[in-house]
């Protein structure tokens, strides 16, 4: 009896075990596209090192697409696209701004919009915890990123040249582009909808946090 039971033991064991690869398989790559909430904390805004005033957060979308191919059974590696966009309001100063109104004798503040977009591609890694209908995943990538930063805004202050203190209110513009590394990491779950598509949702940090979910597509 025991001789038997370990034979069919064996028996199941040699059929499940090709069907399943044979799953697997049928799985060559898969694509994505995902939309969300984007946030960048005031921590992170100064770019170029020269920003000492700015809004305390700036908010916004985020959208990413993601190309994977199969490695393993769990494993997954591919490319991405990012094309993140916020904004905020508040007041703008560079570490020579104050240099600058002394020398044109002016006092006051800067205050308008901030524009931030960040926009580029990375490669990354996902794994993928179980085989059932939901599957939590983890992803992480590195890649590169050109962050533009545009402020439109007014001066608003007063002349210290006549001793009258005439008030002065003027149109302030100010940008920094600069090409930045970025680190991205991601964690959520996926709902099977059917054999070949799926729907997700998840937290992540690419030079900010984003709340987002998504649809992809298994081929």
């Amino acid at each position: 009896m025991k001789l038997l039971k370990r034979g069919l033991f064996l028996v199941a064991l040699f059929v499940v075990q090709p069907a399943f690869s044979a799953e697997q398989r049928s799985k060559l790559f898969a694509v994505e596209a995902s939309g969300g909430y984007y946030k960048v904390p005031g921590e992170l805004f100064d770019v170029s090192g020269s920003i000492v005033r700015h809004p305390p957060g700036l908010y916004g979308y985020a959208k990413t697409a993601h190309l994977d191919f199969f490695l393993f059974e769990h494993w997954l590696v591919g490319v991405n696209a990012f094309d993140f966009v916020a904004n905020g309001d508040g007041e703008w100063r560079r570490n020579d701004t104050d240099a600058v109104l002394v020398a044109n004798k002016l006092v006051g503040i800067i205050t308008g919009k901030t524009d931030w977009r960040l926009q580029g591609g990375a490669v990354e890694a996902e794994y993928r915890f179980f085989n059932g209908p939901v599957k939590p995943y983890f992803r992480a990538g590195i890649g590169y990123g050109k962050l533009k930063v545009k402020f439109k805004g007014r001066f608003q202050g007063h002349e210290t040249f006549s001793g009258l203190n005439f008030l002065v209110s003027e149109p302030a513009e100010d940008e920094v582009s600069r090409s930045i590394p970025v680190v991205a990491a991601e964690a959520g779950l996926r709902f099977e909808i059917w054999k070949h598509s799926y729907f997700f949702m998840g937290a992540a940090w690419n030079t900010g946090m984003i709340y987002q979910a998504g649809a992809g597509l298994g081929f």
